[in-house]
């Protein structure tokens, strides 16, 4: 039986209303899909599978379907496996060996305080890139995932932001506040394999036609991941890169400073109390070799501090071209936030960018499948979230937020479940043009800003970088102009 002792408490507890949540939303900059799993549609199962089958916020008539897992409140590990939270998301039937995978990671306000909690779960993993657009329009939610379109199968990551080393648990701390607490801002790949080896169990996934995506926090994450997994064909990697040994994200720093680093890889020593550390957190750009076959786009801005252009994104595109067989990395250089915004983006407002039709058909080229064109019936409006990261300057135990992401249209109860979805006619138009894949750091520029706007670009603020207006809109296909129509959800500083 596929069916993982997660799936397994997830159902019982769905099917038998034993697991109401709190309504607060303390943790998430927008309630997609509801605030209390007794508001979620009911667990739906094949026998081996579990879902629930979610509509489009905007036409409310594209089904999909997302299967939820969530660690139980009573978990403890050693060695982190089993702490990580996910979400597959699918069209059609539950299991199906032929159909490619997508494999996001968000920034770090994707993480969950109470990973135990499915709806966080649920909610922050759908609050950013290709699986926002999934949950907020049809006719992204049939592009991506519909059989007669990519027919993609979408796995997003959540992460728990700490790990107690007393209770060996990530259940139950408080962020920057308890004592003993490992602060996670990473991704460790072999928590992620583990994942992967469930999903294709149940769900199964063509493992020749693998892509991933990544912003901030999940850059790294993502680059660090194809290190340990180099069959990946492609991948999309906003506002991060390679880390060697002296990356400041790599720093064993004490939480106080307002950035805890990640130069503590043992998680039987907290990082927040200025402990030292026995065992730091490996160098990914010694191993950028792995990445000999993989196609990469990396969007990188003269703005952002954070994944600094020249120090960060730039050597680990070189560092991907030096090492490629019939791999590559093309460098897609954003230069100003918006056509009314000359300024460079900085760290947040780059994280808008990545998910585009063209950053999607950048993906599907790299394991060969038909490009295609998103086609969407209802222009979603957003209003860019301010949010801090919780223990950066503040003792709160829960994130805030001065703005919440809505929909132009009302959220509404989604339609009743079936056990798969059913198909529509959303109109698909023909594919863009094919963006380059190789060169030297080839580099896809926007237009540069007026010179009757002689706006200098900014220096990010390093604990809370100003909301993302919406970037740019693109035509020339080869890649973000919209982006995300999130930003990221304002991710902390330095190494998110």
């Amino acid at each position: 039986m596929r069916l993982s002792h997660f799936t397994a408490a997830l159902a019982c507890a769905a099917l038998t209303g034993l697991a109401a949540v709190p309504t607060t939303l303390a943790w998430s900059p927008r309630p997609i899909f509801g605030t209390s799993e007794s508001n979620l549609p009911p667990v739906m199962t094949d026998g081996v599978a579990t879902w629930r089958t979610f509509a489009s916020n905007d036409t409310r008539t594209m089904l999909f379907n997302i299967s939820t897992h969530a660690p139980p409140k009573g978990m403890s590990t050693v060695d982190g496996k089993g702490m990580y939270g996910w979400n597959f998301y699918f069209r059609g039937a539950a299991f199906n060996a032929s159909r490619p995978l997508l494999i996001a990671f968000g920034s770090s306000v994707t993480r969950c305080g109470d990973i135990s909690d499915v709806v966080c779960v649920l909610n922050l993993g759908a609050s950013e890139a290709f699986a926002e657009r999934i949950a907020l329009q049809g006719g992204w939610a049939k592009a991506i995932l519909d059989p007669t379109q990519a027919g993609m199968g979408v796995l997003t990551i959540v992460t728990p932001r700490n790990y107690n080393t007393t209770t060996k648990s990530p259940i139950g701390t408080v962020y920057g506040r308890q004592a003993g607490n490992h602060v996670l801002r990473h991704y460790r790949p072999e928590l992620v394999l583990d994942i992967l080896n469930e999903v294709q169990s149940s769900f199964g996934f063509d493992t020749n036609k693998v892509v991933g995506a990544g912003t901030s926090m999940g850059a790294r994450g993502m680059l660090r991941f194809i290190t340990s997994y180099p069959s990946m064909r492609a991948a999309s990697i906003v506002a991060g890169g390679l880390e060697g040994s002296g990356s400041r994200t790599m720093q064993a720093l004490p939480f106080n400073s307002g950035n805890t680093g990640e130069g503590c890889w043992n998680l039987t020593i907290p990082n927040s109390q200025d402990a030292k550390c026995n065992l730091r957190t490996p160098a990914t750009m010694p191993l950028a070799a792995q990445f000999a076959t993989v196609k990469v786009q990396m969007y990188g801005s003269p703005g952002d501090a954070v994944a600094n252009l020249s120090t960060v994104v730039k050597p680990t595109c070189n560092a991907i071209n030096a090492a490629k067989t019939t791999g590559s990395c093309v460098l897609r250089l954003i230069t100003r936030v918006s056509a009314s915004n000359p300024a460079a983006p900085n760290h947040n407002q780059l994280s808008a960018f990545g998910a585009d039709p063209a950053d999607l058909n950048f993906l599907i080229a790299g394991y060969g499948g038909r490009k295609i064109t998103v086609t969407t019936k209802t222009n979603i409006t957003l209003t860019a979230p301010s949010i801090s990261d919780v223990g950066y300057g503040s003792t709160s135990a829960a994130s805030t937020s001065t703005a919440f992401l809505v929909p132009t249209t009302t959220d509404a109860t989604a339609v009743a479940p079936t056990g798969t979805t059913s198909t529509t006619t959303d109109p698909i138009a023909p594919a863009p043009p094919t963006s380059p894949t190789d060169g030297s750091v080839p580099t896809a520029t926007d237009p540069p800003a007026p010179v009757s706007s002689p706006t200098p670009t900014p220096t990010p603020d390093p604990t809370s970088d100003s909301p993302a207006p919406a970037p740019p809109a693109s035509t020339d296909g080869t890649g973000s102009g919209t982006g995300s129509v999130d930003n990221g959800s304002n991710p902390p500083p330095a190494g998110n």
